[in-house]
């Protein structure tokens, strides 16, 4: 996502590698706020003990960030930040037992200062920014508010276990959900040598990073891992949590302002020419679709239809899928019957402006043809799930290898398509989920290879496009496989093309397998 500055490794390796167990939906965000050694005597303005919980308070917390705050669009990342630029703020719902919770988050720990958490002791915690104990509240502050907006369209997460928040996360230059410990990680970003800003700053990315939890609750951590595209489903709707609570298109001008990453929903970014096989550079094409639909369905509507399309999609997605799911949502909310409804006109000619609505019919489909190569063998070892490769190019006995079919397009530009292998010869055997291949687009007259993006996401998206096998006995052997092309239109049927069956051949060689070796030259 980031050109300047990426935080965290989000290379997306789909579930046929076993990857999707690491879970984390990282934002890759930035981290803004002062100080990053606070004086003692700021940390202790008021004293850290509770003779009777309460359950609300007042603080002071940011309109947003301190840009936004201070109506400075330009203000230094090395600014001292002022008290005078912050706003009032009120917890309510809390729970009444000294702690910093509800029935939706808590704030009980820092990783960074955990002799500094503050807890509701007392109905006035006003701390000055600079303090831990200012970000502790503005982050507990800013992940209610997106509580509150759940609850206006009738979403509670009551009956879930409360989310964690660290405030103060041991993670520079990045802020993620964790589904497997259900918690926050609010990181930092070092602007100079005496100089730490922090993701605890920015409500745009503790909303964002709620708003993954929130996510994970209504459709599965599993399905929203399930694809490239689902992954990048699953950062757009966390922006678009952040957008709607705010009510503003900018996402992070202070945290991703500074990492160089701002998101900006009033931009164009159609489909699927805008692919990168990033999930968060592809997030913003789905977030500008539902920035405009919010408009021309009203706030309200919006929110709810985007939390019930979550619980509608199915177990393997990808954006035609959601686009499907929001279709239906959006049916059910309205009760309404006719496709002719000027709501789901609307909805229906929005994802058509973006491309997301399709029916794909190409002709021609087939293995490039030379001087274009056909088939790529990529025996080394770049992932795990690869053994014993020894980078020659040719699948071997013993070996387990990626294998990418370089398809032709003769036609018109294509969405996400996707190839299913059929059942391997004897020769062959497809570790579990290696039988899929996603090609995520290809540009009218081109193959898939010369569609690839370039720059760091290309290995990605030639991964995710690969099937995994692994050579048993040597010789020729024929492969099948049938390319599905992308179907997204609620008012029609699949395409009277259907699918493609694409037949490969395959030379299974003999040469001794290696524990270790590299060759770049293997991927296209």
């Amino acid at each position: 996502m980031l050109a300047t500055r990426p935080f965290g490794t989000a290379l997306y390796i789909r579930r046929k590698l076993s990857a999707a167990g690491v879970g984390a939906a990282l934002i890759l965000l930035c981290s803004c706020g002062s100080s990053a050694n606070p004086s003692a005597a700021a940390e202790a303005l008021r004293p850290n003990v509770c003779t009777a919980g309460i359950t609300s308070a007042s603080i002071r917390r940011w309109l947003e960030n301190p840009r936004t705050s201070a109506g400075n669009a330009s203000l230094a990342y090395t600014s001292t930040l002022s008290i005078a630029s912050t706003l009032p703020g009120a917890l309510t719902g809390l729970s009444g037992n000294c702690a910093l919770e509800n029935e939706m988050f808590s704030l009980t720990k820092d990783s960074i200062y955990p002799g500094s958490v503050t807890g509701a002791f007392e109905d006035v915690l006003e701390y000055a920014p600079g303090t831990p104990q200012f970000r502790q509240l503005n982050s507990f502050y800013a992940a209610s508010q997106l509580r509150d907006r759940l609850n206006l369209i009738g979403v509670s997460m009551g009956s879930l276990p409360r989310i964690d928040i660290d405030a103060h996360c041991r993670v520079s230059d990045n802020a993620y959900y964790s589904p497997s410990t259900n918690s926050l990680c609010l990181g930092y970003a070092d602007v100079s040598p005496s100089k730490r800003i922090w993701a605890a700053d920015d409500s745009d990315v503790i909303i964002h990073e709620a708003g993954h939890a929130v996510n994970h609750a209504l459709a599965s951590t599993a399905i929203l891992n399930s694809t490239g595209e689902a992954k990048a489903i699953d950062e757009s709707i966390a922006d678009y949590w952040a957008l709607t609570t705010q009510g503003n298109a900018r996402l992070s001008e202070w945290f991703l302002g500074y990492l160089g990453g701002m998101r900006d929903a009033d931009n164009n970014n159609p489909y699927p020419a805008s692919l990168t096989s990033e999930s968060h550079a592809d997030s913003k094409l789905l977030t500008q679709t539902l920035w405009r639909l919010r408009t021309g369905l009203g706030v309200a509507d919006s929110d709810a239809i985007v939390a019930r399309a979550l619980t509608m999609l199915p177990q393997v997605a990808r954006f035609g899928d959601f686009y499907l799911s929001y279709y239906d949502a959006a049916k059910l909310h309205y009760g309404a019957a006719d496709d002719n409804d000027p709501k789901l006109t609307l909805i229906r000619q929005e994802f058509m402006n973006r491309g997301i609505h399709r029916n794909d019919a190409p002709v021609g489909i087939a293995p490039a043809a030379s001087p274009a190569q056909d088939v790529y063998v990529i025996d080394d070892h770049t992932l795990a799930a690869q053994a014993g490769g020894n980078c020659d190019g040719v699948l071997d006995v013993g070996e387990t290898a990626l294998v990418l079919v370089n398809l032709s397009n003769p036609g018109a530009e294509l969405g996400a398509g996707v190839g299913v292998l059929a059942a391997p010869p004897p020769g062959i055997v497809v570790p579990s989920g290696g039988n899929l291949a996603e090609f995520f687009r290809m540009g009218a007259g081109q193959t898939f290879v010369s569609s690839l993006p370039a720059g760091r996401t290309r290995e990605g998206a030639t991964i995710a496009a690969a099937f995994l096998l692994t050579g048993e006995e040597s010789g020729p052997q024929a492969l099948t496989f049938e390319y599905r092309p992308m179907f997204a239109d609620p008012l029609g049927a699949p395409s009277p093309a259907g699918s493609f069956v694409v037949n490969i051949n395959l030379n299974i060689g003999t040469s001794p397998v290696r524990s270790a070796c590299a060759n770049g030259a293997l991927w296209p």
